[in-house]
């Protein structure tokens, strides 16, 4: 059986039934080299604080238009009346805001679009780590390897 021009033109007489198979052991060379493993250090995104704060005034406006809502629903206070309660209530929540400190202590309750949040969250978590087991900030990972590879290099 002769298929595309491999194999025999006829199994006649070759003591073989003349299907032709591939062969598995043959091992074919990469298209790329392949390139020798160099460790990265894992670089984490910074969070966009622009994002951040645009996600905080969105939630204090969301809460001012419930309230803005409500008084409305009630009917009992005319246009520029409902203004002047809601810009109140939009400083208060601003001024509470400030003095809040942001903390994720419930890291585990982001979702996984919430990119920034997990982000500011994993900082926060890498800086006590940092400062528990005393690391100086301008350490970089692997500084201990260069010394060894310079003696190393030395010594060559």
């Amino acid at each position: 059986m002769k298929s595309s021009s491999i194999g025999l033109p006829t199994p006649r007489g070759s003591g073989t039934n003349g299907y032709i198979m591939r062969n598995l052991s043959h091992i074919k060379h990469a298209r790329e080299p392949i390139k020798p493993y160099t460790p990265t250090r894992h670089v984490s995104k910074k969070p966009d604080k622009d994002i951040l704060e645009h996600d905080r005034k969105r939630k204090i406006e969301i809460k001012v238009f419930k309230y803005r809502d409500e008084l409305e629903d009630s009917g009992e206070l005319c246009e520029e009346d409902i203004e002047k309660k809601v810009d109140e209530y939009r400083k208060k929540l601003l001024d509470q805001e400030k003095d809040e400190i942001v903390t994720y202590k419930d890291v585990k309750n982001l979702k996984s679009y919430q990119v920034h949040e997990l982000a500011t969250a994993k900082a926060r978590e890498l800086e006590k780590l940092r400062k528990a087991f005393e690391i100086r900030e301008d350490y970089e990972e692997g500084d201990a390897f260069k010394r060894m590879n310079e003696k190393s290099a030395i010594l060559k």
